[in-house]
Parts: C-alpha cells; structure tokens; sequence
C-alpha cells in the first residue's frame, strides 16, 4: 500500500497527459473516419 502511494503521485502527472493526448488523437481519427464514412454513404 505505502509503496503504491509513493510512487501513484509521481507516476500519474506523467503518465496522463500521455493518455490524455492519446485519447484526443483517437477521437480526432474516430470523428474523421466517421464524417468520411458519413460522406461514402450519402453519395
């Protein structure tokens, strides 16, 4: 317990802008693929 709250604190600022990046990415290309997608059907 002790040494998964030492090292939680200085693990997480790292680690989550990394996923947040991640995760903005993913939803740029989901978005992208979907309005292209979007764009085969209607034609």
């Amino acid at each position: 317990m002790s040494l998964n709250q030492k090292i939680a604190p200085i693990s997480t600022p790292f680690i989550s802008p990394f996923f947040l990046l991640r995760e903005i990415i993913a939803q740029i290309f989901v978005k992208n693929w979907f309005e292209k997608n979007q764009l085969k059907v209607l034609k």
